[in-house]
């Protein structure tokens, strides 16, 4: 075993908010070995699954498994994702129902918004 465990940053958008979270989190944590990569614009099923299988080689790889930080608001593209094995870490997730209970209201998951 290599002890390097994959990371890889995975957004709808640039990935840069993405990114800045992961890194963060990741420095929470010493002691470890870790190898980052950014996949930026993963919009659509199509590159869902080329991102998917590009995480799964590098878990194969690395001999363990990988870790994403994702913000994709889709879900069928977080599933399309998950087919990786890897650790699947929404950064959005905390704060949707919190969110929702205080505005009363449901949201609209719409891609690339965070920059628009």
């Amino acid at each position: 075993m290599s002890g390097v465990r994959p990371v890889f940053y995975v957004s709808d958008g640039t990935g840069i908010t993405t990114e800045t979270i992961g890194h963060s989190l990741l420095t929470q944590f010493v002691g470890f070995s870790f190898v980052t990569d950014r996949i930026s614009f993963v919009d659509d099923p199509h590159k869902a699954s080329e991102a998917a299988q590009r995480i799964q080689a590098a878990g194969l790889r690395h001999e363990s498994r990988p870790i994403v930080i994702h913000s994709n608001v889709d879900p069928a593209i977080s599933e399309v994702l998950a087919e990786s094995g890897a650790l699947m870490l929404d950064v959005f997730a905390p704060f949707i129902q919190p969110m929702e209970h205080e505005l009363g209201a449901l949201h609209e998951s719409r891609v690339g918004q965070a920059h628009g």
